[in-house]
């Protein structure tokens, strides 16, 4: 059970009046969760092997940024304002290199998982066309996943900006 707060204890700083720490915390939980929602499809597709980490790894820690910036907001405190500001930060630059890295991913060029076979081959044509439909469905999905990522970043850098500012400004006047 959290000890009752008192009068004079660190808040987090509302920047302007429809600002809500509250309801940016639970956008930011929110965002984190997409996230490692979104790594699983990234996880089978065999385009990129080890990208799914990134979602994992960035989703993780949002949901610990909200959470901080909730808590903060329920039970008012130096210290938790003091993590918040921090768990906050490392959002905001974990963001900023998953954007940098979906950026790279998405204008990099797949690769081209079909057999290579004579064109000229009956027997093998048919096949390499289906296959071929099918990769370039699979690859736009693929480019669709990261654009839906890419904009989750986008949206949780501003996000946490705000709740990286509001903590550091909340524990500066105290």
């Amino acid at each position: 059970m959290m000890p009752s707060t008192q009068e004079g204890s660190s808040q987090l700083y509302r920047i302007f009046r429809q600002y809500d720490p509250e309801a940016a915390a639970v956008v930011s939980v929110v965002l984190g969760l997409l996230q490692v929602l979104l790594a699983a499809p990234i996880y089978f597709m065999i385009f990129k092997p080890f990208l799914y980490v990134v979602p994992l790894i960035i989703g993780i820690l949002f949901v610990t940024g909200g959470s901080f910036a909730f808590a903060c907001s329920k039970y008012p405190d130096r210290r938790l304002l003091k993590r918040c500001a921090y768990s906050n930060m490392a959002c905001l630059l974990g963001a900023l290199v998953a954007v940098c890295v979906y950026i790279v991913v998405l204008c990099s060029e797949l690769p081209q998982l079909c057999l290579n076979v004579d064109e000229h081959d009956g027997k093998w044509a048919l096949e390499r066309t289906i296959c071929e439909e099918q990769l370039q469905r699979l690859h736009r999905l693929f480019h669709g996943i990261l654009g839906s990522l890419l904009v989750y970043n986008i949206a949780a850098m501003i996000l946490h900006s705000l709740l990286s500012y509001s903590a550091v400004k909340g524990l500066k006047i105290d």
